[in-house]
């Protein structure tokens, strides 16, 4: 039940929030921090891949990768057995639809 409150909140800030928080990388770096356990090598397979795929949809809208990618390292320095799951976010963020490459 948790997990579903946690899916209906991620859906309602990508469908309506989502322009306030690209706008301000402190409300990403929240929404990063708030996936953090899904993306965590503990966590199930399916778990994992669905954050990566809805975590990658906010990650091409931001313009500034750069401040991005210096996030998810930051939080790979923190904490190790988030490789798995940054990997698949920044996999996701790089394969766009129809499994092409996302320019």
């Amino acid at each position: 039940m948790v997990l579903w409150f946690y899916i209906f909140d991620a859906a309602y800030i990508y469908l309506f929030k989502f322009k306030i928080l690209i706008l301000k990388r402190l409300g990403f770096f929240q929404i990063i921090v708030m996936y953090e356990p899904f993306l965590h090598e503990g966590c199930r397979d399916y778990m994992r891949r669905f954050a990566a795929e809805s975590l990658s949809y906010l990650m091409r809208k931001i313009k500034d990768k750069r401040q991005l990618f210096k996030i998810l390292f930051s939080l790979l320095k923190k904490n190790e057995e988030l490789v798995a799951g940054v990997g698949n976010l920044i996999f996701e963020m790089v394969k766009g639809p129809k499994r092409f490459f996302h320019s």
